[in-house]
C-alpha cells in the first residue's frame, strides 16, 4: 500500500465512517478550494508522520542507537545517503559499485533520524548484520520463518541468501529438521539362474532395445524392438530362447503391463526416484 494511503488510514483510525463515491461535478466546493491560492507558501510539518515512522522502527532503543551509530560510521551507507538526498543518476550504469545494488529499490529508500529506511524496513550496516541475523534466528524456526521475520523489520542486499546460509550451518536446526523418509533397500534373493530378471527399455541410435539382466548370474542381453512399439512382453526379452518363466523386476512403465502366461511381474515400492 502506498505511504500516502497509509497516512490517510492512520488519520482515520479514530472514526467510524462509510466511504461513498461522489462525482466531481457534484462537488463544486472541492473544485473551488483547489483553485484557491494559499498566502503562506512555507510548508507545514505534518504531525502524524513521526508517529508513523516510530511505528515502523519498533525495535529496542539500544539496538536502534547501535544501528544509527553504525550507519553514521559506514562509508558505503553515507554514499547511499548522498544519492537519496541529492538524487539518483538517470541510468543504472552510472551508479558506483556501492549504490549499484540499491538501484531497483531507489524509490523506496528514505532517511529518518539517522536511519536509512526501505519502506517499513531498516537498512542494516555491514557491521550489524551478524548481530541482526542471530536475533532473527534465535527461535530456530527455519529458513522461511526467519525470512518472514526479516521482511517485517530489516533489509540489506543478499539478506535471503545470508539467512539460508546461516540456517544451513546451524547445528540445532540441522539436527532437528524434518527429513524425507526413504524406503529401505531390500536386496533381491535368488536361488538359481533365470529365476528373477530385471527388464527395462533404453534407446541407442534412434533404435529402442529391451534390456534384461539375470539377478543370479548377472547375465545381460538386449533385443531390438520394432519401431513405434509401445508395449513389450517378456517374450521379447529373449525368454522364449531359454523356455523359462521367470519373475521380472520392472518399473511402473505402461510398456511392461503386458505379460505372458506363467510369468510373474514384481513392481517396486515407489516409482519416483528420490532427489536431493
Amino acid at each position: 500500500m502506498p505511504s500516502r494511503l497509509q497516512r490517510l488510514m492512520l488519520q482515520l483510525q479514530g472514526y467510524n465512517y462509510a466511504i461513498k463515491y461522489v462525482s466531481a461535478q457534484n462537488v463544486p466546493m472541492a473544485d473551488c478550494l483547489s483553485r484557491c491560492i494559499a498566502t503562506d507558501r512555507e510548508p507545514k510539518p505534518i504531525p502524524h508522520i513521526d508517529v508513523h515512522v516510530h511505528e515502523i522502527t519498533n525495535m529496542k532503543p539500544f539496538i536502534i542507537d547501535r544501528i544509527r551509530a553504525a550507519t553514521a560510521s559506514d562509508s558505503n551507507l553515507q554514499s547511499l545517503k548522498g544519492h537519496i538526498m541529492k538524487g539518483w543518476p538517470s541510468e543504472k550504469n552510472r551508479c558506483n559499485e556501492i549504490t549499484f545494488a540499491y538501484w531497483q529499490h531507489r524509490h523506496e529508500l528514505a532517511i529518518h533520524d539517522g536511519l536509512i529506511l526501505k519502506g517499513s524496513r531498516i537498512l542494516i550496516p555491514d557491521t550489524m548484520r551478524p548481530k541482526i541475523l542471530s536475533v532473527l534466528h534465535q527461535q530456530h524456526q527455519g529458513i522461511e520463518k526467519t525470512r518472514l521475520r526479516a521482511r517485517q523489520s530489516v533489509y540489506w542486499p543478499g539478506l535471503n541468501n545470508d539467512i539460508e546460509r546461516m540456517v544451513q550451518s546451524c547445528v540445532p536446526c540441522q539436527t532437528h529438521q524434518r527429513s524425507q523418509s526413504k524406503l529401505p533397500v531390500k536386496p533381491i534373493q535368488t536361488s538359481q539362474a533365470m529365476e528373477i530378471i530385471g527388464i527395462d527399455l533404453f534407446e541407442y541410435g534412434s533404435q529402442q532395445f529391451l534390456l534384461a539382466v539375470d539377478y543370479f548370474t548377472g547375465f545381460v542381453w538386449a533385443d531390438p524392438l520394432p519401431k513405434h512399439a509401445k508395449r513389450s512382453s517378456p517374450r521379447q526379452a529373449g525368454l522364449h530362447r531359454h523356455r523359462l518363466r521367470p519373475s521380472s523386476q520392472t518399473d511402473l512403465g505402461q510398456w511392461s503391463s503386458t505379460h505372458q502366461r506363467g510369468h510373474e511381474r514384481v513392481l517396486p515400492g515407489t516409482w519416483n526416484r528420490p532427489r536431493n
